[in-house]
């Protein structure tokens, strides 16, 4: 994973998280664990799917919202 890659998915990373404390009104903490016990976690990292290159918000709601 280079550089470029990584800087995308730390930003949508945090996007989501920050879609996941506003939706669920819960914190910091609650909303990372939420996120990284996933598969939207997983999707992400994988390089090969380009899902990274896609908007935080079509992923929180297509891949996050969605699978709930």
């Amino acid at each position: 994973m280079d550089n470029t890659q990584r800087f995308l998915i730390e930003s949508m990373t945090s996007e989501i998280v920050g879609y996941i404390m506003e939706d669920r009104q819960v914190d910091l903490l609650n909303a990372l664990e939420q996120f990284y016990n996933s598969p939207v976690a997983r999707l992400i990292e994988d390089t090969s799917n380009l899902l990274y290159r896609q908007g935080s918000a079509y992923v929180y709601e297509k891949y996050f919202k969605g699978g709930e």
